[in-house]
């Protein structure tokens, strides 16, 4: 790990809590990470940056579809990440990257600014955490409806519970710049669990 990634992890650290939850195999204790809280961060908001343009990168490669055209944010909380993506992205290119937040609350779940692009360009979807995957699924399952090529998943963290190879099983790619194991000290029988 570089230096910049490995300042970026501390920065994510310290943006961590724990708690305790009882199970019916006894106690397990439960991580959360406040990425939204981290990017918002000044200190950290470039690093994110670099970081999410890097896994970008590693995923275009990977599919050989051609630059992102946009960057679709999964959900609401999402667009602050989506917005530090594309900054960096246009620091880099001369091309526009354009931001699009996914409204969950309509029924037709459109995409305001994604019609600014070329029909079937290539997008990608941005998450804070990746936890769960039907909402990321059906985001991708709708922009795929309308005509877009989905280059895939980039997450700033990976919780580790399923998700991602939930995705890729549907022929989704999913690249992130961390795993919940690499920001948290686990005892084995944790790191078993998130299948680390």
């Amino acid at each position: 790990m570089d230096h910049m990634k490995a300042v970026l992890k501390s920065c994510l650290r310290q943006h961590l809590s724990t708690e305790t939850v009882p199970t019916e195999s006894g106690p397990r204790i439960i991580h959360h990470v406040n990425a939204l809280e981290a990017i918002l961060d000044g200190n950290s908001g470039r690093l994110v940056g670099r970081e999410m343009t890097s896994a970008l990168r590693a995923l275009e490669s990977v599919q050989n579809k051609g630059h992102t055209s946009g960057i679709v944010a999964a959900y609401p909380q999402a667009l602050p990440l989506a917005t530090i993506l594309a900054h960096a992205l246009m620091e880099l290119t001369p091309r526009v990257a354009h931001v699009v937040e996914h409204n969950r609350a309509s029924t037709l779940q459109t995409y305001s600014g994604l019609f600014n692009l070329e029909p079937k360009a290539s997008v990608v979807i941005v998450v804070n955490d990746l936890i769960h995957s039907p909402i990321v699924k059906a985001v991708a399952d709708n922009l795929a409806g309308l005509g877009y090529t989905i280059i895939g998943v980039v997450s700033l963290i990976d919780h580790q519970l399923g998700a991602a190879e939930t995705l890729r099983l549907n022929n989704i790619p999913v690249q992130s710049v961390f795993k919940l194991g690499d920001l948290v000290v686990m005892y084995p029988e944790q790191t078993a669990a998130l299948g680390a």
